[in-house]
């Protein structure tokens, strides 16, 4: 691999070639996906992908040192190596490593290199504990149609036609009727048409 991202995320150590990990990745709240951006050395290499489960991480990884992006000039012209992308979902909080395997384009090599990223997504504080999927951003109140889920430490989504609700399952108070549609709440705590 020429080059090795993840979109949103900061990396340390910084991306080297020959340097096949595991990379630590701290990636942005506002990033519900790991995108792990790569140039291959050769288009004919065979690329696989793999995610393990996120879960919670135990401690805080400490990085050996903070790096930063050198400013780089793009090549004008012709592109022979395209970025190519591989995403996973990883919610707030959470760390969930991903390996990519590069298999050599001469199968008389036959050579096989893993790359190994650790990826944490960075949590909300305690003054803005929840994640806003639809601002990107954390807040202390989840707008309408979401609920505070403490669980998830996100604001997670009503049920159908519900406009206010406590948890998934139970609605408070249902959309406003319109001309052609009225709503109610049933006795399961969800919102009928």
């Amino acid at each position: 691999v020429k080059k090795l991202s993840v979109i949103g995320g900061t990396m340390s150590p910084r991306f080297e070639p020959h340097d096949r990990g595991p990379y630590a990745v701290s990636l942005a709240i506002g990033h519900e996906l790991i995108e792990v951006a790569y140039v291959l050395q050769d288009n004919g290499q065979k690329v696989s992908s793999k995610a393990d489960p996120e879960f919670l991480p135990t401690s805080t990884p400490q990085s050996s040192g903070v790096y930063s992006a050198a400013r780089r000039l793009e090549e004008a012209g012709e592109t022979q190596y395209h970025e190519r992308r591989q995403t996973f979902p990883v919610d707030v909080g959470q760390l969930r490593h991903v390996a990519l395997t590069i298999e050599s384009a001469d199968p008389m090599q036959a050579r096989v290199d893993t790359y190994n990223l650790d990826v944490q997504r960075d949590t909300c504080s305690s003054a803005t504990p929840f994640f806003d999927p639809q601002s990107g951003e954390c807040v202390t109140h989840c707008p309408q149609h979401t609920y505070a889920n403490s669980a998830a430490s996100r604001c997670s989504y009503c049920n159908t036609n519900c406009a206010v609700c406590t948890s998934l399952t139970h609605c408070e108070l249902c959309l406003k009727d319109t001309l052609h549609r009225t709503y109610r709440i049933r006795q399961d705590g969800s919102c009928e048409e």
